[in-house]
């Protein structure tokens, strides 16, 4: 059994590095890859093994079970902005509904398997330092080929390590930093206990690799230059160095002597940051305003529309569809997140799908804490030091989507189950056999959240395979496209495909005539789903007879 709980561990971590190196899992491909190998994975540990709910693994479960319901349950009910509000959860993009239904259960099994992989401290530790090895590689690449690794395989430039953009992998980098740190801080604790056993030199090893890790992560983090990262930084360092006095500080007047030590110079640290806003700027290398004037644009659009459905929301993942209605002036660029995480799913699901899912994680994270005080220091202050970085990375997608960054989103809800895992909870949580029936309909469920991924993946292959054809193979293949995943996005292109060719003087004018009123014919399928989508309503216009 201990060679198949190895396995099950190795091939978790080689999907995981699957998942980081293959561009952060953002390309169509390499998700949908990555949910089949996992889907594959979870069902097979779970014929063998046991599950493991904690106290708090029980509540985030339900957390999982409401969104991925809530979800499903807008796609069944199509509308349009158009209509009036119903009164009863909607979508105006079920498609992409059924797409993040598909990545909200992806996480749930991240979050469970997780949970159930390690049975104690040391599986534990073995498994983060797994984790972390992956973040240093992507340290390393990131600070010995900056820019290498993404303009060899893709063409571009700007990224950390095989991230496509800075903020994302920065984030990434900061969480592994903070895992290493909180590792670091938890054999600390246990120097005493090595010096009794003899062990001093095992003990200054193992305190070697975490601090070094630990500091390359961070330093490595710092130099993406991002300022979500500095942001994740001070909230985490802030939480964490609270939690540390209050567990390794005995009398009550250290306590608060260290705390208002603490408070002032995390103070300092925020006041001097926001008097040097211009030299953070220059160390960001934003040479212009255009990133934080997008997202206030971005931001105030999203609560004109929040005002439109407050209660319902517009539906999970309805952002591309939504959002470019509501503002001021046209972005010229496809807006497919709103550069906050917290504001998009509120603006999906409404105040009635926000507020249980809010009380379901407060409880859990009051749970949490509370299990925090009785466990003994150096596992109190691993689980903190994940749990506060945690924190900072909840902080940091106020301003960006990092969760909606497979390898990001999966990384943090490994590092969530391994906190509601029995390494933490021994006593209080409990083993059970899945019952066939229930592994069957978990197995389904997994199977049915495949098939958009995967519809998708074959859309953006024969996408790219087409580009390289003349007209008419390059119109089948858009078509083909289309069928396998009918977005507005590949809509618009096929129907610009056929409006540019109509345009064409070196063709019949009833070619040209045919082709404008296939151009006008798509526009105006579409526009009765999305009626306010400006470029369709555009193209609509423009192939008038």
């Amino acid at each position: 059994m201990k060679g198949m709980s190895l396995f099950y561990k190795s091939f978790f971590l080689f999907l995981f590095s699957f998942l980081v190196f293959a561009f952060g899992g953002t390309q169509a491909w390499t998700l949908s890859t990555y949910q089949v190998l996992f889907s594959i994975l979870f069902v097979s540990y779970f014929c063998q093994r046991k599950i493991y709910f904690s106290p708090v693994g029980k509540i985030l479960s339900f957390f999982f079970a409401f969104l991925i319901l809530y979800t499903l349950l807008q796609t069944c009910f199509p509308t349009t902005l158009l209509e009036n509000p119903p009164f009863y959860p909607s979508s105006v993009m079920p498609l992409f509904g059924l797409e993040h239904a598909g990545l909200f259960v992806l996480w749930w099994s991240v979050f469970v398997l997780s949970a159930c992989l390690c049975r104690n401290l040391k599986e534990t530790r073995l498994f983060l330092l797994g984790l972390c090895g992956i973040c240093g590689a992507v340290a390393l690449l990131h600070m010995v080929w900056p820019g290498g690794y993404l303009k060899f395989f893709s063409g571009l430039k700007d990224g950390v390590g095989p991230f496509l953009n800075r903020n994302n992998g920065g984030i990434f980098l900061f969480l592994g930093g903070f895992t290493a740190l909180a590792l670091w801080g938890s054999f600390l604790t246990q120097r005493r206990q090595y010096a009794l056993q003899n062990r001093r030199a095992d003990f200054y090893a193992k305190q070697s690799v975490w601090l070094l890790l630990s500091l390359l992560l961070c330093f490595s983090a710092v130099f993406s230059r991002s300022r979500g990262v500095l942001l994740a930084f001070w909230v985490s360092g802030f939480c964490f160095s609270v939690l540390a006095v209050c567990l390794l500080l005995k009398k009550t007047w250290q306590k608060i002597g260290a705390v208002l030590g603490i408070v002032l110079f995390f103070g300092v640290l925020l006041i001097g940051g926001l008097q040097a806003e211009n030299a953070i700027q220059t160390f960001a290398k934003r040479n212009s305003s255009f990133s934080a004037d997008t997202r206030v644009q971005l931001y105030q659009a999203a609560g004109k529309a929040f005002k439109e459905r407050p209660l319902f929301g517009f539906g999970v993942g309805s952002l591309p569809v939504v959002l470019p209605v509501y503002m001021d002036k046209p972005l010229h660029l496809y807006v497919a997140r709103l550069h906050s995480d917290g504001l998009e799913l509120l603006l999906g699901v409404g105040f009635v799908g926000a507020v249980p899912l809010l009380l379901l994680l407060l409880m859990g994270i009051l749970r949490l804490l509370k299990r925090l005080f009785v466990l003994p220091r150096h596992k109190a202050l691993l689980m903190g030091g994940i749990f506060c970085g945690l924190t900072g990375f909840v902080c940091a997608t106020m301003v960006d989507f990092h969760f909606y960054i497979p390898a990001c989103g999966v990384f943090f809800f490994i590092l969530s189950g391994l906190l509601c895992g029995e390494t933490f909870w021994r006593e209080e949580g409990q083993r059970k056999s899945v019952r066939p029936l229930v592994l069957a309909a978990m197995g389904l469920l997994l199977a049915v959240c495949l098939y958009v991924p995967v519809c998708k993946t074959i859309a953006w292959q024969l996408g790219r395979l087409g580009k390289g054809f003349k007209f008419e193979q390059k119109i089948a293949y858009q078509q083909k496209v289309l069928s396998y995943y009918p977005s507005p996005r590949y809509a618009l292109e096929l129907g610009l495909s056929l409006y540019h060719k109509s345009l064409d003087n070196q063709i019949s004018l009833a070619q040209q005539k045919q082709y404008r009123q296939q151009a006008h014919a798509l526009a105006e399928k579409y526009l009765k789903k999305y009626p306010k989508e400006k470029e369709l309503s555009a193209l609509f216009i423009n192939t008038l007879d």
